[in-house]
């Protein structure tokens, strides 16, 4: 890994997904709200569901994520496209009204109801094999 990688910092701003974070796996953030990218980069299981969070930005550097569980939050939009690693999604009962799983093929199982998005593009989730969303939303394959 090129030293730019290893010294690079992640913001991620909101409180409640910074909170999880340091106090279930132990991860410190400095006075900017940011982590440095190696202390992240090997997390493949990231278990935040009912934790009031609104915002998963900075989830797109955790680069060997491969289960979100991410159910029952506060979310509006949620963007794991450059999570490529990613092979299980879990984010029903949240506000969503956009969810971008555009480059995840290896993403095998998408749990995804409750939420506020009347369409959903798998045509690039090849692996998918389990779908759970609700009957009315438009499925792109």
């Amino acid at each position: 890994m090129n030293q730019f990688k290893e010294d690079l910092r992640v913001i991620i701003p909101d409180l409640k997904f910074r909170e999880i974070l340091k106090d279930k796996y132990g991860l410190v953030f400095d006075s900017n709200k940011t982590i440095a990218y190696q202390a992240i980069r090997e997390i493949r299981e990231l278990q935040i569901s009912n934790s009031k969070i609104s915002s998963l930005e900075g989830i797109e550097m955790f680069s060997s994520l491969e289960l979100l569980n991410c159910a029952d939050n506060l979310l509006t939009n949620l963007d794991v496209s450059q999570n490529f690693e990613l092979e299980k999604l879990n984010c029903p009962n949240n506000k969503l009204k956009h969810l971008d799983i555009s480059n995840n093929i290896k993403l095998q199982v998408l749990v995804c109801s409750s939420n506020d998005f009347k369409t959903l593009n798998v045509s690039c989730n090849h692996n998918l094999r389990s779908l759970y969303c609700e009957q009315h939303i438009e499925i792109q394959y």
